[in-house]
Protein backbone atom coordinates (compact mmCIF):
# COMPACT_ATOMS: atom_id res chain seq x y z
CA UNK A 1 0.00 0.00 0.00
CA UNK A 2 2.29 2.74 -1.24
CA UNK A 3 0.01 5.35 -2.80
CA UNK A 4 -1.30 8.31 -0.84
CA UNK A 5 -5.03 7.34 -0.73
CA UNK A 6 -4.26 3.95 0.79
CA UNK A 7 -1.76 5.47 3.22
CA UNK A 8 -4.53 7.79 4.40
CA UNK A 9 -6.80 4.79 5.05
CA UNK A 10 -3.91 3.01 6.79
CA UNK A 11 -3.26 5.90 9.20
CA UNK A 12 -6.94 6.18 10.17
CA UNK A 13 -7.19 2.45 10.88
CA UNK A 14 -3.93 2.36 12.83
CA UNK A 15 -5.18 5.19 15.03
CA UNK A 16 -8.06 2.94 16.08
CA UNK A 17 -6.18 -0.32 16.63
CA UNK A 18 -2.86 -2.01 15.94
CA UNK A 19 -3.46 -3.80 12.65
CA UNK A 20 -0.78 -5.99 11.02
CA UNK A 21 0.50 -4.83 7.65
CA UNK A 22 -0.68 -8.07 6.05
CA UNK A 23 -4.25 -7.33 7.11
CA UNK A 24 -4.00 -3.75 5.88
CA UNK A 25 -2.77 -5.04 2.52
CA UNK A 26 -5.71 -7.45 2.32
CA UNK A 27 -8.10 -4.61 2.95
CA UNK A 28 -6.45 -2.27 0.48
CA UNK A 29 -6.74 -4.93 -2.23
CA UNK A 30 -10.55 -4.69 -2.22
CA UNK A 31 -10.82 -0.89 -2.21
CA UNK A 32 -10.73 1.13 -5.43
CA UNK A 33 -10.77 4.90 -6.02
CA UNK A 34 -14.05 6.63 -6.88
CA UNK A 35 -14.49 10.33 -7.64
CA UNK A 36 -17.80 12.19 -7.38
CA UNK A 37 -18.37 15.70 -8.64
CA UNK A 38 -20.56 18.09 -6.65
CA UNK A 39 -24.20 17.02 -7.00
CA UNK A 40 -23.43 13.39 -7.89
CA UNK A 41 -24.80 10.58 -5.72
CA UNK A 42 -22.98 7.64 -4.25
CA UNK A 43 -26.38 5.98 -3.86
CA UNK A 44 -30.00 6.98 -4.33
CA UNK A 45 -33.13 5.90 -2.48
CA UNK A 46 -34.53 2.71 -3.99
CA UNK A 47 -31.13 1.34 -4.98
CA UNK A 48 -29.71 -1.72 -3.22
CA UNK A 49 -26.39 -0.76 -1.60
CA UNK A 50 -23.49 -3.15 -2.07
CA UNK A 51 -20.50 -1.06 -1.04
CA UNK A 52 -18.83 0.74 1.84
CA UNK A 53 -16.72 3.83 1.25
CA UNK A 54 -13.90 5.70 2.93
CA UNK A 55 -13.86 9.45 2.29
CA UNK A 56 -10.45 10.78 1.28
CA UNK A 57 -11.54 14.37 0.68
CA UNK A 58 -14.72 16.33 0.10
CA UNK A 59 -18.10 16.42 1.77
CA UNK A 60 -21.14 14.12 1.53
CA UNK A 61 -24.71 14.56 2.71
CA UNK A 62 -27.11 11.78 3.71
CA UNK A 63 -30.72 12.79 3.23
CA UNK A 64 -34.19 11.41 2.60
CA UNK A 65 -37.53 12.58 1.19
CA UNK A 66 -40.88 12.47 2.94
CA UNK A 67 -44.13 11.66 1.13
CA UNK A 68 -44.51 15.24 -0.06
CA UNK A 69 -41.02 15.27 -1.53
CA UNK A 70 -39.52 17.50 1.17
CA UNK A 71 -35.84 16.84 1.83
CA UNK A 72 -34.56 16.10 5.33
CA UNK A 73 -30.82 16.01 5.97
CA UNK A 74 -29.86 13.11 8.24
CA UNK A 75 -26.13 13.73 8.54
CA UNK A 76 -22.92 14.76 6.82
CA UNK A 77 -19.75 12.78 6.16
CA UNK A 78 -16.28 14.34 6.08
CA UNK A 79 -12.83 13.14 5.09
CA UNK A 80 -11.34 10.20 7.02
CA UNK A 81 -14.80 8.77 7.74
CA UNK A 82 -16.46 5.61 6.47
CA UNK A 83 -19.79 5.92 4.69
CA UNK A 84 -22.55 3.56 3.57
CA UNK A 85 -26.29 3.10 3.67
CA UNK A 86 -25.70 0.87 6.69
CA UNK A 87 -29.25 -0.17 7.59
CA UNK A 88 -30.04 -1.17 4.01
CA UNK A 89 -26.74 -3.06 3.75
CA UNK A 90 -27.36 -5.04 6.93
CA UNK A 91 -30.95 -5.87 6.03
CA UNK A 92 -30.21 -6.43 2.34
CA UNK A 93 -32.88 -3.91 1.40
CA UNK A 94 -33.13 -0.95 -0.99
CA UNK A 95 -31.80 2.23 0.56
CA UNK A 96 -34.19 4.87 1.88
CA UNK A 97 -31.35 7.38 1.88
CA UNK A 98 -29.63 9.45 -0.77
CA UNK A 99 -25.89 10.02 -0.36
CA UNK A 100 -24.87 13.13 -2.31
CA UNK A 101 -21.53 14.84 -2.82
CA UNK A 102 -21.87 18.48 -1.79
CA UNK A 103 -18.47 19.22 -3.32
CA UNK A 104 -16.01 17.27 -5.44
CA UNK A 105 -15.28 14.19 -3.37
CA UNK A 106 -12.70 11.39 -3.55
CA UNK A 107 -13.33 8.02 -1.92
CA UNK A 108 -12.03 4.50 -1.66
CA UNK A 109 -14.93 2.07 -2.19
CA UNK A 110 -15.14 -1.68 -1.54
CA UNK A 111 -17.73 -4.39 -1.92
CA UNK A 112 -19.29 -4.78 1.53
CA UNK A 113 -19.30 -8.60 1.37
CA UNK A 114 -15.54 -8.62 0.71
CA UNK A 115 -15.05 -6.08 3.49
CA UNK A 116 -17.00 -8.22 5.97
CA UNK A 117 -15.08 -11.35 5.03
CA UNK A 118 -11.68 -9.74 5.65
CA UNK A 119 -12.65 -8.02 8.90
CA UNK A 120 -14.12 -11.22 10.32
CA UNK A 121 -11.03 -13.36 9.61
CA UNK A 122 -8.56 -11.78 12.06
CA UNK A 123 -8.98 -10.76 15.70
CA UNK A 124 -7.32 -7.37 15.10
CA UNK A 125 -10.51 -6.11 13.45
CA UNK A 126 -12.60 -6.94 16.50
CA UNK A 127 -11.08 -4.08 18.53
CA UNK A 128 -10.70 -6.44 21.49
CA UNK A 129 -7.75 -4.60 23.05
CA UNK A 130 -8.97 -1.05 22.52
CA UNK A 131 -11.43 1.14 24.46
CA UNK A 132 -13.69 1.19 21.39
CA UNK A 133 -16.87 -0.84 21.37
CA UNK A 134 -18.81 -1.46 18.17
CA UNK A 135 -22.51 -2.28 18.35
CA UNK A 136 -24.55 -3.54 15.42
CA UNK A 137 -28.25 -2.72 15.65
CA UNK A 138 -30.97 -4.16 13.44
CA UNK A 139 -34.41 -2.72 14.10
CA UNK A 140 -37.78 -2.59 12.38
CA UNK A 141 -39.10 0.64 10.93
CA UNK A 142 -39.04 3.44 13.49
CA UNK A 143 -41.97 5.85 13.54
CA UNK A 144 -40.25 9.05 12.33
CA UNK A 145 -40.88 11.60 9.55
CA UNK A 146 -38.51 9.56 7.35
CA UNK A 147 -40.82 6.52 7.48
CA UNK A 148 -44.13 8.40 7.30
CA UNK A 149 -46.57 6.46 5.12
CA UNK A 150 -44.20 3.49 4.78
CA UNK A 151 -44.88 0.05 6.18
CA UNK A 152 -46.82 -0.82 9.31
CA UNK A 153 -46.21 -2.06 12.84
CA UNK A 154 -43.46 0.51 13.41
CA UNK A 155 -41.58 0.74 16.65
CA UNK A 156 -41.78 3.96 18.64
CA UNK A 157 -38.49 5.88 19.13
CA UNK A 158 -38.75 5.63 22.93
CA UNK A 159 -39.18 1.85 22.73
CA UNK A 160 -36.15 1.59 20.45
CA UNK A 161 -34.01 3.64 22.84
CA UNK A 162 -35.15 1.58 25.84
CA UNK A 163 -34.32 -1.74 24.16
CA UNK A 164 -31.02 -0.39 22.86
CA UNK A 165 -29.99 0.77 26.32
CA UNK A 166 -30.88 -2.59 27.84
CA UNK A 167 -28.65 -4.36 25.29
CA UNK A 168 -25.92 -1.72 25.51
CA UNK A 169 -25.65 -1.96 29.30
CA UNK A 170 -25.15 -5.72 28.98
CA UNK A 171 -22.50 -5.41 26.22
CA UNK A 172 -24.64 -7.17 23.63
CA UNK A 173 -22.73 -6.17 20.50
CA UNK A 174 -25.31 -7.51 18.04
CA UNK A 175 -28.78 -6.18 18.79
CA UNK A 176 -31.97 -7.48 17.21
CA UNK A 177 -34.66 -4.98 18.18
CA UNK A 178 -38.40 -5.67 18.20
CA UNK A 179 -39.71 -7.54 15.18
CA UNK A 180 -36.23 -7.93 13.73
CA UNK A 181 -35.79 -10.94 16.06
CA UNK A 182 -38.58 -12.73 14.22
CA UNK A 183 -37.25 -11.61 10.85
CA UNK A 184 -33.83 -13.04 11.69
CA UNK A 185 -35.34 -16.45 12.39
CA UNK A 186 -37.44 -16.32 9.23
CA UNK A 187 -34.43 -15.38 7.09
CA UNK A 188 -32.54 -18.31 8.57
CA UNK A 189 -35.20 -21.00 8.28
CA UNK A 190 -37.82 -19.64 5.84
CA UNK A 191 -35.95 -17.19 3.57
CA UNK A 192 -38.67 -17.06 0.89
CA UNK A 193 -41.28 -16.05 3.47
CA UNK A 194 -38.92 -13.44 4.93
CA UNK A 195 -38.38 -11.91 1.50
CA UNK A 196 -42.13 -11.78 0.91
CA UNK A 197 -42.66 -9.99 4.23
CA UNK A 198 -39.85 -7.51 3.63
CA UNK A 199 -41.18 -6.29 0.28
CA UNK A 200 -44.12 -4.35 1.74
CA UNK A 201 -42.09 -3.54 4.88
CA UNK A 202 -42.38 -4.68 8.47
Amino acid sequence: MSTQPYQQLFHVLQAIAEIPELEINKLSSIFHPVTLTAGEHLIKAGEAPKTIGFVLSGLLRLYYLDNSGTEFTKSFCLSNEFIAAYSALLLNQPSRLFIEALEDTSLLVADYTDYQKITQEHHCWQLEHTPIKVFEIIAPLVDTPMTQGRGKGKIQPDDLVEEFWRNFSRDHYEMLIGKSKLLYLLQRFLPHLAEKIMRPGL
